[in-house]
């Protein structure tokens, strides 16, 4: 059931100047640092309500973190939920799902630093942070002042705006002639040309995101890289060459480095809305596959 969200202050007059101070810098400037990093705790409370790490979590609880896009947030329940799923106890298994629609790894940057305090015993990650630029474009000059405007729009949101009702257990499920209205012609059509557009992350890029986990991978943190498979109805409206860049990516890195890659395999048309959210149906069967992989870790503590 979708409850109210409690009262938050509003942005400082702080926050409101430097959001007017990187506007008025210019859109050819925005795509180089997100708004947010200028003033990460406001946006980390605000938005990704990092307040849930505080707690000190005991030694003989396994620590499960996941982070991801809104692929994440409708692919898993919110914390206690799942924690309970796997263990139904509420004594071994402590766990966290941190998502925002179209983030990318640096919108979910104060998550790492939080992190570092109490460093998880498993952070799974969303295949598409590590391996897949979506903003990328070969466009030409309009469509890329076009983006760069977008990217402002976002930073500001994400920055001044109430918090994210997805970091606060509200799940909100489309109505299902919104789901049916995606998988029209025309919407498919447009999900085609978005695709067309993406691309493997870039080498300095994906650089910076394995160095980002190094401080946590040091401190006895396990990576898992999530496969959350698109609508098979969806798979031919992507760019093979972009699949198969992903996967030479995903091998190189989890070869490296030693990271988990964990692959549900395919899910049926049935158990998404559009092209790339699962419904509920689909967070069910995902959820019971990746609870069938957390089980065993509880077996790790006494």
């Amino acid at each position: 059931m979708k409850t109210a969200s409690p009262i938050r202050p509003a942005p400082s007059l702080r926050t409101w100047l430097l959001a007017l101070f990187w506007l008025a810098l210019g859109p050819g400037t925005l795509s180089l640092v997100d708004l947010h990093q200028l003033f990460p705790n406001a946006y980390g409370q605000m938005v990704l309500n990092l307040a849930r790490l505080d707690r000190a979590i005991p030694e003989e609880t396994v620590h499960v973190v996941a982070i991801g896009t809104s692929k994440t947030y409708f692919a898993l329940p919110f914390d206690a939920e799942l924690a309970a799923q796997i263990d139904p106890s509420g004594k071994r298994m402590v766990f966290h799902r941190f998502a925002y629609s179209a983030a990318t790894f640096t919108d979910l940057w104060p998550v790492f630093l939080a992190l570092q305090r109490q460093p998880p015993d498993w952070l799974l990650i969303e295949g598409d942070l590590l391996f897949v630029d979506r903003r990328y474009s070969e466009a030409d000059w309009r469509t890329r002042f076009r983006d760069n405007l977008l990217l402002v729009q976002q930073a500001v949101f994400r920055s001044v705006s109430p918090a994210s009702e997805m970091n606060r257990g509200i799940d909100v499920w489309p109505e299902p002639a919104s789901c049916l209205a995606t998988q029209q012609p025309a919407s498919l059509k447009k999900y085609q040309d978005i695709a067309a557009r993406w691309r493997v992350a870039k080498p300095a890029q994906w650089q910076s995101y394995v160095d980002a986990l190094r401080p946590l991978t040091a401190r006895g943190t396990q990576i898992a890289v999530l496969d959350l498979p698109r609508a098979p109805r969806a798979t031919r409206l992507v760019p093979a060459s972009l699949d198969d860049d992903v996967a030479a990516l995903r091998e190189r890195t989890t070869q490296t480095f030693g990271y988990a890659a964990w692959s549900p395999g395919s899910l049926v048309d049935d158990e998404f809305c559009d092209s790339g959210h699962m419904n509920a149906d689909g967070r069910a069967h995902y959820t019971a596959w990746l609870a069938d992989r957390l089980r065993p870790l509880l077996e790790s503590r006494p």
